[in-house]
């Protein structure tokens, strides 16, 4: 049986997932934000860990200026882990802090090779932030925003 808070949560998060929308690309730009935040081939292969950090890191502090534009901001973010053991799928570990938003579970985003660029790959993430779930505190990301309807979802 839900209590009228939990009610209340559930519905404020989904009012939150009706105004979150995708990252919009650059004003005045056609490229969007991860062709924006790219590196060539070449740069990523000296050093993949740290091109990896660098084009993740711009690709966050890209949407941190746009303010909460079309959802709630983006606040912080930390990286806390680069697996670079496959150089077609560099996982970065990710921990994001929105305004107003409880603690989130990190996320693995993933920086992938596009022809001869290597770019952060926009992905949506549902985190179960729903009291007495028995997956709460969970994420789960992926790339065509189907993932847990009724938990609360990020584009990035």
């Amino acid at each position: 049986m839900m209590f009228k808070n939990e009610k209340f949560m559930l519905l404020l998060m989904a009012v939150f997932v009706i105004l979150c929308v995708g990252i919009a690309s650059a004003q005045g730009s056609e490229q969007s934000l991860e062709e924006l935040t790219g590196k060539s081939v070449q740069d990523v292969q000296k050093d993949p860990e740290e091109s990896a950090k660098s084009m993740v890191s711009n690709y966050f502090s890209a949407i941190m200026q746009q303010e909460g534009k079309g959802g709630a901001a983006l606040t912080d973010f930390k990286i806390t882990n680069v697996d670079s053991s496959d150089l077609s799928d560099i996982k970065v570990t990710v921990n994001l802090k929105y305004e107003n938003i409880p603690e989130l579970p990190a996320a693995n985003y993933h920086v992938i090779r596009i022809d001869n660029t290597y770019q952060v790959k926009k992905q949506f993430c549902a985190y179960d932030l729903i009291p007495n779930s028995r997956t709460h505190g969970t994420v789960n990301c992926s790339s065509s925003g189907n993932e847990g309807s009724d938990n609360f979802t990020i584009a990035n």
